[in-house]
This record gives C-alpha cells, sequence and structure tokens, in this order.
C-alpha cells in the first residue's frame, strides 16, 4: 500500500491555516506556532554526576521514543543496561561515523515516514572532540602535513586545533537542525575570565565550548551535593543525604540558559519525564524554589 501524500502546508503533522503562505523565494515558511517543538540539550558536568541517566531518562518519555545512544566510550553501555536498557545504543569508533548517521538520519527526516528515532543523544562531546583530533592527527601521520614539516600525533598544531573546532560546531549544528529531539552530554571545566571570575562550563577547547553552549536552547549543569550533620559532641561530619541538582539558569561563575523561561532555576532529582512537557510546551511550572540553610537553592 502507497504511503500518503503529505498535505500541501502541513509540518510535522499541523496543517498552515489557509491563507497563509507555505514559502517564499522558493523556502519554506510556517507559523512558529504550528511548529513541532523538540527538546535540544546540552547537560554537562562531572564524571559520575548522572549526565547518562539523566539523558536517558528520555526513554521514559513516549513523544521521546524510540531513543539512540552514540558514543565513543563503550563504557557507557554498563550505565545503559542498568538505567535504560530499552536505550539503543551505537558505538562510534571514527569521527566521520558521526557524519554518515547525521547523513542518514537527515535522508529519513525528508522521508515521508519520517526518522525512526526520535531522540538522539551524543555522550559525550567531550571525547567525540577527542576523537576528531585523533582522526585527524592519524591521518596527518599518514599522508603528511601539506606544508611539510615533523608530525607528533601528541603535539596537535594550531591547524589541527581549528580543524578539529570546526569539525565539532558543524556536527552540533547538524544535528541540532534536524526535527528531532537532540541531546549532547560533556564534562565540566574550568576557567577564569578576565575579571578573575572562575566558570564552570562544558569540556570543550578554547572558546569552543562558549560556542557550543550557544547552539542549544538548553545549557544545564548536572551537580551532586551531600547534606552532612555533625555527631553529637564529635568533630567528625557524617554524610546524611545526596542529592542530584539540575541548574538551569545563568548563574555567575556556571554556563546555563533555558530559553523557554519556563524551567525552575534548580531542580532536584531531574528526568525526562518532567523537563521534557515544560522545555516542548512551556507549561507552567509549579515547583517554587527555596533556600536551604547552607545557603542553597531547591526546589519543592
Amino acid at each position: 500500500m502507497a504511503a500518503p501524500a503529505i498535505e500541501q502546508g502541513a509540518i510535522s503533522g499541523r496543517v498552515i491555516p489557509p491563507g497563509v503562505p507555505t514559502e517564499f523565494a522558493g523556502i519554506p515558511i510556517a507559523p512558529v506556532r504550528e511548529l513541532q517543538p523538540y527538546c535540544k540539550m546540552l547537560i554537562y558536568g562531572k564524571p559520575g554526576s548522572g549526565k547518562t541517566t539523566l539523558a536517558a531518562s528520555a526513554s521514559k518519555v513516549a513523544a521521546m521514543c524510540p531513543v539512540i545512544h552514540l558514543s565513543t566510550d563503550a563504557a557507557e553501555a554498563e550505565t545503559l543496561r542498568v538505567v535504560a536498557p530499552d536505550v539503543v545504543r551505537m558505538q562510534i569508533d571514527k569521527f566521520d561515523q558521526f557524519w554518515d548517521v547525521r547523513d542518514a538520519l537527515e535522508a529519513q527526516c525528508k522521508s515521508t515516514a519520517g526518522p525512526y528515532f526520535k531522540t538522539w543523544i551524543i555522550d559525550t562531546g567531550t571525547e567525540a572532540q577527542k576523537t576528531s583530533m585523533r582522526d585527524i592527527m592519524n591521518t596527518l601521520m599518514v599522508k603528511g602535513r601539506p606544508g611539510g614539516g615533523e608530525v607528533n600525533p601528541d603535539v596537535p598544531s594550531q591547524r589541527e586545533w581549528g580543524q578539529s573546532i570546526s569539525e565539532m560546531r558543524r556536527l552540533v549544528r547538524g544535528f541540532r537542525d534536524l526535527p528531532v529531539n537532540f541531546i549532547m552530554c560533556c564534562h565540566e571545566a574550568e576557567s577564569r575570565d578576565n575579571r578573575g571570575v572562575n566558570w564552570i562550563k562544558p569540556d570543550l577547547p578554547g572558546k569552543l565550548g562558549n560556542q557550543v553552549a550557544g547552539m542549544f536552547s538548553n545549557v544545564v549543569y548536572l551537580y551532586t551535593k551531600q547534606f552532612t550533620e555533625r555527631e553529637e559532641g564529635s568533630r567528625t561530619s557524617i554524610v546524611t543525604e545526596e542529592k542530584r541538582l539540575l541548574l538551569t539558569g545563568l548563574t555567575e561563575g556556571y554556563v546555563a540558559k533555558s530559553r523557554t523561561g519556563e524551567l525552575p532555576r534548580v531542580i532536584e532529582a531531574p528526568e525526562m519525564t518532567s523537563l521534557y512537557p515544560m522545555i516542548t510546551a512551556g507549561n507552567k511550572s509549579t515547583d517554587t524554589e527555596t533556600e536551604d540553610g547552607n545557603g542553597s537553592r531547591r526546589t519543592e
């Protein structure tokens, strides 16, 4: 049976009202309210903070399924097996494979059936960039530099850094601009600005961390906080509770943002089941923020 034809003006299942042009200068256009919303999110934090767990919780949201996880780190499979066994995993061994996957995904997006996987996770962008640099240096070892000269695979030149950074920018834009949910995880790094303020940001080389953060609608910092109590008559403190917290808004010293403006600034025990509706539908949050005795903000 042949697939049904797409109605003129139909965008992501919605039909543009009569009288509204569907293109201008040969380029498709549509009212913003008719566009299908997607989750475009960058999650960063220390190893072990729960980035993979948070990203993979997309498998608990029907509208985000099926979910596929792309990683250059084989160890991530162990985490997924425990926290999200329904997620499909793809091992990436060469940076060019990211582009093979992206191009195949674009072809699916242009088809009548649309993409099979609704959510794409790259985990982590930090390791993806290292894979890019490794492949660049391996190619140089075989072919040599265009202008000649010694090649040390452990000492990239400014040219190789520029090439790797450009590849990462193109990759992020390539996935971000497709009609799917796109989540990328990164490790965290610390740097100091010209005012002497230390900033925690995604672990990507040079200015790439800030540039990539600018490409996402939602940039969130995931961290854990321990709550302690001092034993009576002792100087020893014991950990009574450990919480996983998500910073979603710009705070001095931390790169974070949410363009919807609907996310609480700090979210306790975050999962995509609660984040996705707020990000894509603009639902008003009923959470309130309070400060605990340690001066930290939390939602209740």
